[in-house]
């Protein structure tokens, strides 16, 4: 076949849109034909050697195929990587096949890290104990989920956040991650776990994103912010959360909402 810039490609878990062809000269080509070799420029990331590539009809159909194949390999991984959720850590625990859960642990400061390691090393019994895999301070990242799917770990966040990319990423493989901000709440969890006797989970769902541009003052105390929605959409009466630098700020609902 040909190759063409323009062209929509696919090489393994890899795809992309060619931006430039240069033959082994350097020299620009707009096409190359059979056994020509060449250099693109315009993939998502590194393929790895040996892949073949293929051109596809186009971008609806080259992200179809990366997505399938994404997911293919992340069942993969879990088939090989057993991960643990809260849920069901007693039933593993009643077979015999747990005695500790390991636990990664992300907060907003130090401090926060000891009183609650503190709190959940005092539910450890002779039969059964929690582990602490990792502590540090800072919002949950890839690197924790990584981290818990090695060490078959659960990640309790306290006063931090976990993106809804990170979250995706965990659902995808498989990884339970818990966030507080109380402490005996998430002492509660931990033991209600150990006992076989945790509550059902609750999912957030997060349903858009908006960036604040603007604040008007109005008479009193009233604050009016000027918003532009990233994605996803906004409801009056939703859940919000306030966010800056990675912080949560505040939490509430959506009083009131209007264009321009």
């Amino acid at each position: 076949g040909t190759l063409r810039v323009g062209d929509y490609v696919i090489a393994g878990r890899t795809w992309g849109h060619i931006r430039q062809m240069t033959d082994e000269d350097g020299n620009d080509l707009e096409e190359a034909g059979p056994s020509t070799p060449v250099l693109i420029s315009g993939l998502n990331t590194v393929p790895q050697a040996g892949n073949q590539l293929h051109q596809v009809a186009d971008e609806k159909t080259a992200r179809e195929i990366y997505e399938d194949r994404e997911m293919e390999h992340r069942q993969g991984r879990l088939k090989m990587v057993n991960t643990i959720s809260l849920e069901d850590f007693y039933e593993q625990l009643s077979k015999g096949e747990m005695k500790e859960l390991n636990i990664i642990l992300k907060a907003d400061l130090q401090g926060s890290i000891e009183a609650l390691r503190g709190q959940l090393e005092q539910l450890s019994t002779d039969e059964v104990g929690v582990k602490f895999i990792h502590t540090a301070v800072g919002n949950i990242t890839d690197s924790d989920i990584m981290l818990a799917m090695a060490s078959q770990a659960v990640i309790i966040g306290f006063n931090v956040v976990a993106s809804p990319e990170i979250r995706k990423q965990a659902s995808m493989e498989g990884v339970d991650i818990r966030t507080y901000n109380i402490i005996y709440k998430a002492a509660e969890d931990i033991q209600a776990a150990l006992e076989g006797m945790l509550e059902p989970y609750y999912r957030e769902d997060t349903i858009g994103h908006a960036e604040v541009r603007q604040i008007f003052k109005r008479t009193g105390r009233m604050v009016v912010a000027g918003l532009y929605v990233d994605n996803g959409k906004l409801i009056r009466g939703g859940d919000i959360r306030i966010m800056r630098e990675g912080e949560q700020i505040a939490e509430m609902q959506l009083g009131n909402l209007k264009r321009f």
